[in-house]
């Protein structure tokens, strides 16, 4: 059940973010910003023996990886920050590099809208070949701003829990450019670990668009 309702939740992120770019595109600002993602809900005994469903709302799962710079990252690090997390690996020749193209335009705008540190975190679904020395070398070539970029690898298990956990597809699929099959999405996530927004990360319009709500979910929480 669980992973027919995430398939779902992929399925209307898609169609939320995969929007056609040029003047048919429209930034729809909501009022609120609901949490995305697939809630826990646990049983929890009351006093008089009858039992209660708990709702609790969804985080990111916990983790640790490697940054490029060797350092380890966990949701202790990011606790406490806004960030935009994505999934790629540098060997992808299809999606990637559009999004990494418009990902380096729009951490400019987006380190020119707020004051405070925005974080870019992402994650590489081709850990066996993306050593922490390999994301250096790719992060320098890129020409990303590393001071708060981070390119992380791991265990595979985790990174592909995690791209779960983001609601994000991932797959290796020997079919798919470079073996594997993954969305292109941004993913805005707020200072308590919840999802607030998603981009699609090859539209342009789609990225700008992740900016405005970026700005409005702020605004109202802090």
């Amino acid at each position: 059940m669980v992973n027919r309702v995430f398939v779902f939740l992929c399925c209307l992120i898609l169609l939320a973010s995969c929007t056609s770019s040029g003047d048919d595109f429209f930034c729809e600002i909501p009022d609120e910003f609901p949490i995305i993602g697939i809630p826990t809900i646990d049983s929890v005994k009351q006093d008089d023996g009858n039992i209660q469903l708990v709702e609790t709302a969804p985080t990111i799962i916990d983790f640790e990886l490697y940054a490029q710079d060797g350092s380890t990252i966990n949701n202790d690090f990011l606790r406490g920050k806004y960030y935009v997390a994505d999934f790629f690996f540098a060997n992808c020749p299809s999606i990637c590099p559009p999004i990494k193209r418009h990902q380096l335009i729009f951490r400019d705008q987006v380190d020119e809208a707020f004051e405070e540190t925005i974080y870019f975190v992402s994650h590489t679904l081709d850990a066996k070949r993306d050593s922490v020395a390999a994301l250096k070398i790719y992060a320098e070539q890129l020409g990303a701003d590393q001071k708060n970029w981070l390119f992380l690898t791991g265990s595979s298990r985790t990174i592909y829990d995690l791209a779960k956990s983001y609601v994000i597809p991932a797959a290796i699929n020997e079919n798919a450019p470079g073996g594997i099959d993954h969305g292109g999405q941004l993913v805005f996530v707020d200072k308590q670990g919840h999802i607030r927004a998603f981009a699609d990360g090859t539209n342009p319009d789609s990225v700008d668009c992740l900016l405005e709500k970026m700005k409005a979910f702020i605004e109202t929480d802090n």
